[in-house]
């Protein structure tokens, strides 16, 4: 196996297999956009089936300043508070205000903004009302920057453009309808004027920004963006919270407290909660295991079939037991780890690496079935919530083996396919 390769085991979401397909296995298992990591996806309890991103529906529940802790209208994107930071490291800015004391500058208000990271100032003066907020006096400051904004209106324009073409030219009729109209206005323009049609049809093609003409231009919006005193202060994004739901079912697969500050869920749908994380270890010695963790507190019955079996030999059936759900102390935690994931950084680690026995010492005290006829292939570890199992790769060429899960647990039963990558 090469050393510089992650090993990877993916799990297949069948979302773009076709409806009426009864491959085995799936068409779609070789599409790197159909295999997602166990801990990105979700599992809808309704449907009985996996839940990529593309199979569920994002609503927002709230959006909030993560600074102030304010909640915030569903149309705000930034904070409408005084919540800045700095245009240079993005930390929180330290502002201080100073009044005017002359008279005939009773209302002007000058705001001096700090970067205790990087250092980074900014003078504004402000002369109007002092109840305004500081993004909106920001936001002020930020229109009259006129190359800014129409350097964003040019590339708007051309884009917006772009995607009204791609519109109009999906097929060939409209093109020759959109082709007719140009005609049409090119001959009722071009009657004291001699200019071929051709001629007019590019002037009316929006063009993208042109990098060798527009140089001087792009060259002064880069020395100003990189001058420290034309940057503004930046308003603090909000952050968001959303719920999920099945786009099968619609029913709800993830629902948080509508509360800003409570990281409680109504609803809390993730794959890793109902599936076992698998993972693929490799020793010194050149020997592979593969790595079941049961997330439940109930036993599952696991059967793996391998869609080459010849490239590859492992157990076929064991049975990963539950886990303790209820204690939560530190030393449980660790008892829920198999001995290839502890390590000696912490002194809890060290005392249950030496407490536990060597990998292979429990190999004779477990059933064998399938190919557990071999010693080397029988169970290596067995704790609590986790199972360790040898495998043997026969086939050194191959780096992406195809394999499907089986599983039964006391009322729930199900099936999927995954993919290791070495």
């Amino acid at each position: 196996m090469n050393s510089n390769i992650i090993p990877t085991i993916s799990v297949f979401c069948p979302c773009t297999e076709p409806l009426d397909s009864i491959a085995d296995p799936p068409s779609t298992l070789s599409s790197k956009y159909t295999l997602h990591p166990l801990y990105s996806l979700n599992f809808c309890s309704e449907c009985n089936q996996i839940k990529c991103r593309r199979c569920i529906e994002q609503e927002i529940v709230s959006k909030f300043c993560g600074q102030c802790m304010q909640e915030m209208k569903m149309e705000y994107t930034s904070c409408s508070r005084n919540c800045v930071n700095c245009p240079i490291c993005e930390s929180l800015l330290k502002i201080s205000v100073e009044k005017q004391n002359e008279e005939e500058q009773k209302k002007l208000l000058c705001y001096n903004f700090k970067c205790n990271q990087c250092q980074w100032e900014y003078r504004l003066n402000h002369e109007g009302k002092s109840r305004i907020s500081l993004n909106k006096i920001i936001k002020l400051q930020t229109q009259q920057n006129d190359l800014d904004f129409k350097f964003f209106a040019d590339l708007s324009k051309f884009y917006i453009s772009q995607k009204k073409n791609n519109q109009q030219f999906n097929n060939h009729n409209d093109y020759n309808d959109e082709y007719k109209l140009y005609y049409k206005e090119y001959t009722l323009q071009n009657l004291d004027q001699n200019i071929k049609f051709e001629e007019f049809l590019e002037s009316k093609i929006v063009k993208p920004l042109d990098l060798n003409k527009d140089k001087d231009q792009l060259q002064i919006r880069i020395n100003s963006t990189h001058e420290n005193s034309k940057l503004l202060p930046i308003a603090n994004k909000l952050s968001t919270k959303y719920s999920k739901r099945c786009k099968s079912c619609r029913s709800t697969i993830m629902k948080p407290d509508s509360v800003i500050n409570s990281t409680k869920f109504y609803r809390l749908g993730n794959a890793i909660d109902y599936l076992p994380t698998v993972k693929f270890f490799e020793r010194d010695n050149n020997q592979q295991m593969l790595l079941f963790k049961n997330p439940l507190n109930k036993s599952i019955d696991i059967k793996l079939s391998f869609e080459k079996s010849n490239e590859i030999s492992t157990l076929s059936n064991f049975t990963i037991p539950g886990k303790n759900l209820e204690d939560k102390s530190i030393k449980s935690l660790v008892k829920q780890l198999s001995t290839v994931e502890l390590t000696s950084n912490t002194r809890t680690s060290r005392i249950e690496l030496m407490n536990r026995k060597p990998l292979n010492s429990i190999n004779n005290n477990h059933e064998k079935n399938g190919l557990d006829q071999d010693q080397d292939l029988s169970i290596l570890e067995l704790g609590n919530g986790f199972i360790l199992i040898p495998l043997k790769i026969n086939n050194h060429e191959a780096k992406r083996f195809s394999f499907f899960i089986s599983m039964k647990a006391k009322d729930f039963e199900f099936g999927y396919w995954s993919v290791l990558c070495i």
